[in-house]
């Protein structure tokens, strides 16, 4: 069975001006969540759930009051809305963990840390610590973002943290040759290098989202370049290459610059700023379908562009799937908004998001045909959904960044 859905900010914001009472509707059902009547409470939440992203500015803030039963009552509405509403396969909700241990061993530290975030971090790759190596780990987070989780544990475990595009995060032994420097807020993360080489040094940022966001476009910039010791070495680093947009679901196009190795003093330090564009998806829509319940070849038509889905099978061991497509003929993305062009595919839970391993168009026809044995062991929940999400508005964010003690490695000459 495949279901299609749309969903989003943007009908949120059609339903809110359709009803100016939209802030009411949503604090009388909330009333109703405190009803001594179970089957009262059901239809209040399923009501508030339908809303979607759209509910969600007006039940936070009952996150914060005094009613535990209530606060808890309106956390599983949210939880049902970032498990329903389409846009949340590609804009990760928000999530956070505390923990406080002590002198906790590693497996446990592990799954205290990131099963939230239904991300396994990497232990099997050559380099990594073998878990009999790993000493008890002593850390104690309050509303810990992913990559302030990733962090901390890697402080604690005196590791270094490494993204890779297919294995996700790994935590390894200390580089000898490169001391990266970090950046991060909310959902991403910055690291930067600076190496020297063959006489030139080399810098370079790079960014990373947190695992399950998908962004159409994302773009780094350097615009400074300062010393440790109180000069702009701006001038000295001219663009290795110019900066492209966001493509991979894992990673952002890194920004690059490079100067003559002469031109910098032994012992300085770097500290970069610069800015992070982002487009961000607000309207979705989607094809949600589980591999139990289709019956191949299953066909649907959503927004002109008719899916056949000849096999799809995931488990442990990995994920394969066959589709054809046949869109509006003849037809372009207005300028500035390729996103219209494809639908994304993704491998969700019943959560959320997992993993993005490719895209298929909306118009013209095309066929596609997957077979990969990647296990998915990155997860500590297994897929459950695969979903083709294709996003019709985003917003514009631009996030300032400063990244401070950049220590240049390499031989001086």
């Amino acid at each position: 069975m495949i279901v299609t859905f749309w969903g989003g900010l943007l009908l949120g914001a059609l339903l809110a001006q359709a009803d100016a009472d939209f802030g009411a509707r949503v604090r009388q059902d909330v009333d109703q969540l405190k009803d001594d009547d179970p089957g009262v409470r059901q239809r209040a939440a399923n009501r508030l759930a339908q809303l979607g992203a759209s509910a969600l500015p007006s039940l936070e803030p009952f996150l914060k009051g005094d009613n535990l039963d209530l606060r808890g009552q309106v956390r599983g509405v949210i939880e049902q809305i970032y498990a329903t509403d389409p846009l949340y396969l590609v804009r990760r909700p928000n999530r956070l963990v505390s923990v406080a241990l002590k002198d906790a061993p590693v497996p446990r530290a592990i799954d205290d840390l990131f099963k939230p975030f239904n991300v396994r971090p990497n232990t099997y790759r050559d380099g990594v610590i073998p878990l009999s190596q790993w000493e008890p780990i002593t850390l104690n987070l309050e509303g810990a973002t992913f990559w302030q989780a990733c962090q901390a544990f890697a402080k604690s475990t005196a590791t270094e943290m490494e993204v890779d595009s297919s294995d996700g995060v790994i935590f390894r032994r200390p580089s000898k040759t490169e001391r990266p420097a970090f950046f991060t807020r909310g959902p991403y993360f910055l690291v930067a290098k600076a190496i020297r080489n063959e006489g030139k040094a080399r810098l370079q940022v790079c960014g990373y989202p947190e695992p399950g966001w998908f962004l159409p476009t994302a773009t780094l910039s350097i615009d400074s370049i300062d010393g440790s010791d109180g000069r702009s070495y701006r001038s000295a680093f001219t663009p290795l290459e110019k900066s492209s947009s966001f493509h991979h679901g894992s990673s952002f196009a890194p920004a690059c610059r490079v100067a003559k190795s002469e031109d910098l003093p032994a012992g300085v330090s770097l500290s970069v700023r610069g800015s992070l564009v982002l487009e961000l998806p607000t309207r979705v829509e989607a094809i949600i379908c589980r591999p139990e319940d289709l019956k191949p070849p299953a066909t649907t038509t959503i927004s002109g562009s008719k899916i056949t889905l000849s096999k799809l099978q995931i488990d442990e061991g990995g994920y394969s799937y066959s589709l054809d497509h046949d869109g509006p003929k003849d037809w372009k993305a207005p300028p500035a908004k390729s996103f219209l062009e494809r639908f994304q595919i993704i491998l969700a839970d019943d959560q959320g998001p997992l993993l993005c391993p490719g895209a298929c168009g909306y118009a013209g026809k095309g066929s596609m045909s997957v077979s990969s044995g990647w296990p998915l062991r990155q997860f500590w929940r297994p897929a459950t959904r695969f979903c083709l999400v294709r996003i019709l508005d985003v917003e514009q964010v631009t996030l300032p960044y400063e990244i401070q003690g950049i220590e240049l490695t390499g031989p001086e000459k």
